[in-house]
């Protein structure tokens, strides 16, 4: 969706159920990474207990992006990085298109020596996602 004014922005986040749920409960389902041993101490501690709500340390952040009318949504990807190794890129549009089954291999090529040659190393976390667009004629 295409944002003109700060007041667009506004309305657009005020009517989002996502962004309510992101901001008020989006460690409702989480647990702690690593619980309390049971000895420690010589206590019995609780697993039930829900972890502390920490949610007033996080920064959050609101990242926009102009918006590029040529841009053809079928050739952005979103890609998955863990231990600064690319595991996996799906195509962001959930249309389905035709003519990408062809260029499978070479997007995924084209795709992996950028994020070698740009960003393996470049992030402090070796954990983090990044959306990618591939322009016509898919070898830039």
């Amino acid at each position: 969706m295409e944002c003109r004014t700060p007041n667009d922005v506004y309305l657009l986040l005020k009517s989002s159920d996502f962004i309510t749920h992101d901001l008020e409960q989006a460690f409702d389902s989480c647990s702690s990474p690593h619980p309390p041993s049971p000895l420690a101490n010589n206590t019995i501690h609780s697993l039930e207990t829900k972890p502390d709500d920490g949610n007033s340390s996080i920064p959050y952040h609101l990242i926009l992006r102009k918006t590029i009318p040529a841009l053809a949504t079928s050739l952005e990807f979103r890609c998955f990085v863990r231990a600064r190794t690319l595991l996996c890129l799906c195509q962001r549009d959930l249309n389905h298109y035709d003519f990408l089954a062809d260029s499978v291999g070479s997007l995924r090529v084209q795709i992996q020596r950028f994020f070698d040659e740009n960003l393996k190393d470049s992030f402090e976390d070796a954990d983090f996602i990044f959306d990618v667009y591939v322009p016509p004629p898919h070898q830039r």
